[in-house]
């Protein structure tokens, strides 16, 4: 038996009658990035509104079983079957959106100092300077440059 040809030029000397070239450019993953301030502290990049049919989707679904914010936002959780949060069906993009906003209103444990791209949690007081909350999650960044 011998090989298939491995080079352009044995291909072109191959006696096949169609030949195929791909020179679509190659597609590359979007280059992740963390927002940071002059002081190095991290920044949430905002995110669009969401929608408020699937906000009041997602709060029905949580009514019914809490979902895993790293399985629905980042399509991994490294808990997998020992987690405490449902997995199951995919959340739609819009909800996914919802569960993003939520999933911010809790602080970061490592708080501005957090250096993981794919990080749910939120690093930003999201009433900023205004904020009235007394028991606050994000009281210590309140004084962030934003």
């Amino acid at each position: 038996t011998t090989s298939p040809p491995n080079s352009w030029a044995a291909v072109g000397k191959a006696n096949a009658t169609e030949k195929t070239i791909n020179i679509a450019a190659a597609k590359f993953a979007p280059r992740k990035f963390i927002l940071l301030n002059a002081y190095e502290e991290r920044l949430d990049p905002e995110l669009p509104r969401a929608d408020k049919n699937a906000v009041n989707r997602l709060h029905e679904r949580i009514k019914r079983e809490k979902v895993c914010n790293d399985y629905h936002i980042r399509g991994t959780c490294e808990a997998g079957k020992y987690c405490d949060y449902a997995h199951g069906e995919r959340l739609s993009p819009s909800e996914q959106l919802a569960l993003r906003h939520k999933a911010r209103a809790r602080s970061c444990p490592s708080r501005s100092a957090c250096r993981h791209f794919d990080c749910t949690f939120g690093h930003v007081c999201p009433y900023g300077e205004d904020c009235q909350f007394e028991q606050c999650y994000f009281r210590e960044l309140h004084n962030i440059d934003e």
